[in-house]
């Protein structure tokens, strides 16, 4: 089964990658992790967050998702933009072990690198591992 296309139209090529990212994890999530063990699928959105251009006494960009404030318009989309708001801020990486005291995520890399270096069972690792060769495999399609 082949991917969506994820190319839209326009000329914002940063709006195009975190488009083209939330396309990935929903089809990663569909097709990859259909059980639900690593994402929670209701978290991940297709259209990326779009800043609310509120200004502070200072004259800086506040962000509607966190407390960080810019000095340019430019900065903020960038943030708003960021992999860390590409679903609204919202962490639909989770991770599978009951022992777990972080157990979500913004990115699925995040996600890999806590269940390398984080202490929890070995064999979702190695579960998850599987499933990112699944999702190599998805990305290898656009």
């Amino acid at each position: 089964m082949k991917p969506p296309d994820v190319a839209p139209r326009g000329s914002d090529m940063q709006l195009s990658v975190v488009y083209s990212t939330c396309v990935v994890d929903n089809y990663y999530s569909l097709h990859c992790d259909p059980d639900g063990r690593f994402v929670r699928r209701a978290l991940i959105t297709t259209r990326p967050p779009m800043p609310n251009f509120t200004r502070d006494r200072r004259r800086r960009y506040c962000c509607g998702l966190c407390p960080k404030r810019f000095q340019t318009k430019k900065q903020l989309m960038s943030h708003v933009w960021s992999p860390k708001h590409k679903n609204w801020g919202s962490r639909p990486y989770k991770c599978p072990s009951e022992r777990c005291q972080r157990a979500e995520f913004y990115s699925l890399s995040n996600l890999m690198y806590h269940l390398e270096n984080g202490g929890c069972e070995a064999h979702y690792g190695v579960e998850l591992s599987m499933r990112v060769v699944d999702l190599v495999d998805v990305v290898a399609l656009f």
